[in-house]
């Protein structure tokens, strides 16, 4: 019995020949392979129509989310995108500069900043301000009395014609003027917020600078008193070059309906190595705000400074920066003087310097920094000399390098370039023949 239920259970489940139950395709009768083919049309036009649909909904919820500009902007830019992975369609940046003519490095944020953003499909818009008056330098260095404007510039004088030139070189760069202003000074003055604060510290420090003690403070010498006062002055002259230009940039966004993706806050002496790329800030997610990391400067930085030779930052915390002049008088000094060692305060001498001034701004708004090696901010703050025959040199007057990333000290020319404090400028300038 259990070997005839066994042969009966092989012959319950015998598998049924394929060639026993599939037609041959070409003995199907004509009638019913046109009904297959109708009815294979009709399930993918149904499949397709639903995906179309799906999409079309989708994207509605995206525009009403969005807003229309935003949602067109955004396909554009991917669009761009899938075309070419290497460019960076689609993004506004706006480059702010403000400072003095005769320090203006101009050639080399037209060639290696503005051109290669350009190029890569990045719609710039410049704001420049610049001053024909010179500010009492901070330090009264043997070269600084023989600083010239770029050479790029060559026999053009006056305000017009530099303006002229300027306008003219951007245009061919394919980038766009926002704004640019020279005058001969930027009056701080007659600004309410620093006449008030001046009014202030007259009457608590009679016998003192009334710019002494704000936004800066360094009362540790006779010597450090006279230069403090002046680097205070010069500071709030270009924080408010910067708002006025800011502010300008703000209308162009509110006029022509956008806003800038990047912007960018340089010095007057701002002079670019090698060619610069948005690719790798774009990169770093969560990060609103770059400056250079700066950790190979000679001497060191302390914790409690940020470089603020340079600036990038994401449209979203933008507004801090360009209004950072009117900021300034919203920080509580005392409290940024707190928090540093008494090493460098020395028994309350010394408060808090430009760049211990920006890392409290950014620490006390809790935004999110990116410190980024020099080779990605290819720049050093430079100046061009007049020497003794005509000619011309640069050598880099604030020095900034980084361990990781470090940037090449030579342009791509192959020039080598020098500190200026490395360079024997008084034997320079009395041996005119060297």
């Amino acid at each position: 019995n259990t070997g005839k239920s066994a042969i009966a259970s092989k012959q319950r489940f015998k598998p049924i020949p394929i060639h026993s139950t599939v037609m041959p395709l070409g003995a199907m009768p004509l009638e019913n392979m046109r009904r297959v083919r109708d009815s294979a049309a009709s399930i993918f036009f149904l499949v397709g129509f639903f995906a179309l649909f799906s999409l079309y909904i989708s994207n509605k919820i995206l525009q009403q989310q969005m807003g229309e500009d935003v949602f067109l902007r955004s396909l554009l830019q991917l669009d761009r995108v899938q075309a070419d992975d290497e460019k960076d369609d689609g993004l506004r940046v706006a480059i702010i500069v403000a400072g003095v003519l005769e320090r203006f490095m101009f050639d080399s944020t037209m060639e290696r900043m503005m051109k290669p953003m350009v190029k890569n499909g990045v719609d710039v818009d410049y704001y420049v301000s610049l001053t024909t008056s010179m500010g009492k330098p901070y330090r009264d260095d043997s070269y600084m009395k023989h600083v010239q404007a770029d050479p790029i510039f060559g026999q053009r004088k006056g305000p017009i014609t530099i303006q002229d030139y300027i306008q003219t070189a951007i245009n061919k760069t394919k980038a766009s003027i926002g704004a640019l202003i020279i005058q001969d000074n930027i009056d701080i003055d007659s600004e309410p917020l620093l006449k008030h604060r001046r009014e202030k510290a007259l009457k608590d420090y009679p016998n003192e600078d009334p710019d002494l003690r704000f936004p800066m403070f360094d009362i540790r010498s006779d010597k450090t008193i006279q230069r403090t006062a002046n680097a205070n002055r010069n500071l709030l002259r270009l924080h408010r070059a910067i708002q006025i230009l800011w502010e300008k940039a703000v209308q162009v966004e509110k006029e022509k309906g956008f806003k800038y993706d990047f912007v960018f806050f340089l010095r007057d002496d701002t002079f670019w190595l090698a060619d610069f790329s948005l690719r790798p800030f774009m990169s770093m997610k969560g990060k609103d705000v770059f400056v250079p990391s700066c950790d190979a400067r000679q001497p060191p930085m302390d914790e409690n400074e940020l470089n603020d030779h340079i600036l990038l930052t994401r449209r979203s915390s933008a507004d801090i920066f360009g209004n950072y002049y009117s900021n300034l008088f919203e920080i509580v000094l005392k409290k940024c003087m707190d928090r540093l060692p008494n090493a460098i305060t020395r028994q309350g001498l010394r408060g808090c310097n430009s760049e211990m001034l920006l890392k409290w701004v950014i620490d006390q708004k809790n935004i999110s920094l990116g410190k980024v090696g020099q080779g990605t901010m290819p720049f050093q703050r430079s100046v061009n000399v007049k020497l003794p025959d005509g000619s011309n040199t640069v050598c880099f007057h604030k020095f900034c390098q980084s361990r990781s990333n470090p940037l090449s000290l030579s342009p791509s020319d192959g020039t080598a370039l020098q500190k200026c404090g490395n360079i024997d400028w008084a034997e320079l300038f009395s041996n005119p023949k060297r």
